[in-house]
């Protein structure tokens, strides 16, 4: 008895609640039984299915969040070439940021949900952003253009 005592020990501790040292009553008694190998498994499977299920809702945290960011982008993307496409059909510059810009204030003001309602002031934000560009864009091609036609006319 003092013998698989001693060999239960030499066992790694998770282990050792496996195993169980009993009196024989009979004279050829088994030495090993495998009462909780279903419970192995059962416990294997459900540290499997918390770890799957961990995995899985960090990934779709992962794909929410990045997907996200790119639907911004591509809202932005598409608001710049509504910019672009509002001036091909006569707006001015100005009044095309304008334009844009009331629509999504007025969205902002008529949507309720924050995540949606904060999407619309990202792209109200990119949106200015991008005004102050072309702002900057047009007075240098003004104070180009006006330094040019002042050389042609006091050139000759």
């Amino acid at each position: 008895m003092s013998e698989l005592q001693r060999l239960k020990s030499l066992l790694p501790p998770e282990n050792e609640s496996w195993v169980f040292v009993e009196a024989a009553a009979a004279i050829d008694p088994p030495l090993i039984t495998l009462e909780e190998i279903g419970e192995l498994w059962v416990q294997d499977g459900l540290l499997l299915l918390l770890a799957l299920g961990l995995s899985s809702f960090a990934g779709y945290r992962l794909y929410l969040k990045n997907n996200s960011e790119k639907k911004l982008q591509d809202a932005i993307y598409a608001d710049e070439r509504a910019i672009d496409l509002a001036c091909r059909f006569g707006y001015s510059i100005p009044n095309a940021y304008k334009s844009l810009g009331g629509a999504l204030k007025e969205l902002i003001e008529k949507t309720r949900k924050k995540k949606k309602r904060s999407f619309f002031e990202d792209r109200l934000d990119a949106l200015r952003k991008s005004a102050e560009k072309a702002r900057s864009e047009l007075s240098q091609q003004e104070g180009s253009e006006k330094s040019v036609s002042s050389e042609n006319v006091y050139g000759q």
